[in-house]
């Protein structure tokens, strides 16, 4: 008879134990879930970051008209935000910007935006014309 009983008591236990197993297993699940979601969403926060701050550099100080006006031994320049030249476009060292940026690619074009990558885009003054500067990385 005793015998019996502890078979019952195991089996009792086994099955108020196979709840509680499944359950923390289940609470694992989404804490990982969670946990990969969030991460996910930081890393697209960053790099969207990180393309604006290049498009407004471009746009502000970067790739825009300058008018140099000498004052004696220190010389001042004028800078003309959202009034793109091509030819400063064209001084940009993107490669150096994607290496100091950490990211994976850049690409810095008025035409469209490229296929691949995130992309924003900054309407700016080319030859009295409104247009888009892309900025599309990844």
């Amino acid at each position: 008879m005793n015998q019996s009983k502890k078979g019952f008591v195991s089996f009792d236990l086994l099955f108020a134990a196979l709840p509680l197993l499944l359950m923390l297993s289940h609470l694992f699940t989404i804490v990982w879930m969670a946990t990969e979601s969030g991460e996910n969403s930081l890393r697209y926060t960053e790099k969207m970051g990180k393309l604006t701050s290049i498009a407004d550099y471009l746009v502000k100080r970067g790739a825009v008209e300058r008018s140099l006006q000498e004052t004696g031994f220190l010389g001042t320049a004028t800078y003309k935000p959202n009034v793109i030249d091509r030819t400063e476009l064209g001084r940009i060292n993107v490669e150096g910007i994607r290496k100091w940026m950490e990211l994976d690619s850049l690409e810095i074009s008025l035409d469209s935006a490229p296929g691949s990558g995130t992309c924003i885009y900054r309407i700016v003054l080319l030859d009295d014309e409104a247009t888009k500067l892309y900025v599309c990385g990844d």
